[in-house]
């Protein structure tokens, strides 16, 4: 299966129901009185990490996803059905990116750790929930809240204890294809893998996930060769092992290139627990071989000597891998406190009035969701949404602006002759 890793896609929740207006009729029942229910609440959308996907593949051509609506209620007081929330399944180790602004919205690290992406809307009330003592047959009822959409960027970052990075035929997949049962590209030629690949070893009853990751080359920092879809891979690893060709003519220099290639993209990174382990040291005599170990040790590196093709010093190589990771103390990062996504109306929200031709326009988020919820097609609703408009304090607000009794006043959708008192 391809490997994805970025991926962009919309998602809306699902439309609450709308609430009805219903009356009981029945014989042998005198005044049965409304009987309208209410709406369904739509369904919510959550992203959420799977431990068993590896890639955002399945999501390749998926340009949207929405979750169910809400049913709209019944008579004889009947509820509408709630829409099924929708689940987006993911990979551990994904981020989740606003499309709009480029904004982190959130970070899904731990297998079954959820998102909520898309709140489904609530369900409007039917007639039968406005009964009381003093309206006993109201002609009320609410629309449902509409749909929330969301366009999001989701990008996979790599999850491992071990990450194996170095240039390009270094040797890195023929070392994870060696030490554990995961299957990467290895040729004879200088190539690299263009995606990363996990592995679990099991080294004297202790397990360990490897990581393979894409070779690096000179200002991959900069983007060189994929070098941000490379390097970012890294991030999530805990203990970084530097593979180095020892054949090659500078060692020494190889080593600093890639290090200071990471320096550059991430100090976060340049600080993680790494050492080097110098491999095809049977492409090289012994004195060459001490020689370059001096000049590693220099550099204040641990250095471990091996020859993936020979399988020479491979389980000394793990034991010291196992040995330097039970040594590092791992400070778990603590998440900020991402913002929620909410599309509740703040009420403490200032009152805007403006004039605009020949009426005055006011604004406000609460009057933005009552215009919307109540529908304008019976007294009842139209002296409620009045009774909403008046207890915001708008007339007074008008009043100070300048308005005057019969003035044109728009609400969003709601116009109406402005009555001072």
């Amino acid at each position: 299966m391809k490997f994805i890793s970025s991926t962009s896609i919309t998602l809306k929740s699902g439309k609450g129901g709308d609430g009805i207006i219903a009356w009981r009729r029945e014989s042998k029942v005198r005044l049965g009185g409304p009987a309208g229910g209410n709406g369904g609440k739509g369904g919510s959308v959550y992203i959420e990490a799977d431990e068993n996907v590896n890639s955002l593949f399945h999501l390749r051509h998926l340009k949207v996803l929405k979750a169910q609506d809400g049913e709209n209620g019944r008579n004889k007081s009947q509820h509408g059905r709630g829409g099924e929330d929708l689940y987006l399944k993911v990979p551990c180790g994904t981020n989740v990116f606003n499309r709009v602004n480029n904004e982190k919205l959130f970070e899904l690290i731990s297998h079954q750790e959820r998102f909520l992406a898309c709140k489904g809307g609530e369900g409007g009330r039917g007639n039968a929930s406005f009964k009381s003592p003093k309206n006993s047959a109201p002609y009320l009822y609410e629309l449902g809240d509409p749909a929330e959409e969301l366009e999001v960027i989701l990008d996979l970052e790599t999850i491992s204890d071990i990450g194996f990075l170095g240039k390009p035929n270094a040797g890195k997949s023929s070392l994870l294809s060696l030490i554990s049962n995961a299957k990467p590209k290895i040729a004879s030629f200088p190539f690299t893998t263009l995606i990363p690949v996990l592995g679990t070893v099991v080294h004297e009853d202790k397990k360990l996930v490897f990581a393979d990751i894409p070779g690096l080359i000179e200002n991959a920092s900069q983007g060189a060769g994929l070098g941000f879809e490379f390097l970012k891979h890294l991030n999530r690893c805990r203990v970084l092992v530097h593979l180095v060709d020892c054949s090659e003519e500078d060692v020494e220099n190889e080593i600093l290139s890639i290090e200071n290639e990471i320096k550059a993209y991430s100090e976060e990174l340049f600080n993680k627990p790494r050492f080097i382990c110098l491999n095809k040291i049977d492409l090289i005599s012994d004195e060459s071989l001490e020689c370059i170990l001096k000049k590693v040790e220099l550099l204040g590196r641990q250095v471990i000597p091996v020859s993936v093709l020979k399988n020479k010093n491979i389980d000394v190589l793990l034991g010291h891998i196992f040995k330097f990771y039970e040594s590092c103390s791992f400070i778990t990062p603590q998440k900020p406190d991402y913002l929620e996504i909410s599309d509740d109306p703040d009420l403490f929200a200032s009152i805007l009035i403006s004039r605009e031709d020949n009426f005055w326009n006011v604004e406000h988020p609460s009057l933005r969701y009552w215009v919307r919820k109540i529908p304008l097609d019976t007294y009842d609703n139209i002296a409620r949404l009045l009774q909403k408009i008046s207890s915001l304090g708008v007339e007074k607000e008008l009043i100070k602006a300048g308005a005057f009794a019969g003035d044109d006043v728009r609400i969003y959708d709601f116009h109406y002759k402005f009555q001072a008192t």
